[in-house]
């Protein structure tokens, strides 16, 4: 059975510009949640225990997204926010993420063989671009694109 895989999060984010010019385009949000984090949550339901995900440059936001962040959790607390902290640590908790980053552009075939030699021996899930992904999903589709409408008519969203 598969319980790693690779989600391959290092692209420019071309498709999408240019709000992904400061904004990697996995952090973009569909409702609440970044896209990144649906793909992670379906790897979750797979049964995968362990993830790469594949970062490039302008990409630290996907890490601090899922680390754990003591000031904003103490914060939280002192504030009486307890809701909004339990959910803050759930995502720190979600699955073991770990991160490799690329040096220079490669193409999604570099992702696989990269992440292969990385787990070499152990069998291994590839979860393919991550936009594609959620874009596949008609919600998903309709909440991104309605994103994306609002920022490029400058409307707060």
């Amino acid at each position: 059975m598969i319980r790693k895989a690779v989600i391959p999060a290092a692209g420019l984010g071309t498709r999408f510009l240019p709000v992904t010019k400061s904004m990697p385009k996995e952090m973009l949000p569909i409702i609440d949640k970044p896209i990144i984090q649906f793909v992670v949550e379906e790897a979750i339901a797979s049964e995968i225990e362990d993830i790469r995900i594949i970062t490039g440059k302008g990409k630290r936001a996907i890490e601090d997204f899922f680390d754990t962040s003591s000031e904003l959790e103490s914060h939280l607390f002192q504030n009486k926010k307890y809701e909004l902290l339990r959910e803050v640590r759930d995502i720190s908790s979600l699955v073991d993420i770990h991160y490799i980053r690329q040096k220079e552009k490669k193409d999604v075939y570099a992702y696989k063989f990269r992440g292969k030699r990385y787990d070499a021996g152990d069998k291994l899930g590839y979860v393919k671009a991550i936009v594609d992904f959620a874009l596949e999903r008609r919600d998903l589709r309709e909440e991104i694109e309605r994103y994306i409408r609002g920022i490029r008519k400058g409307e707060e969203v």
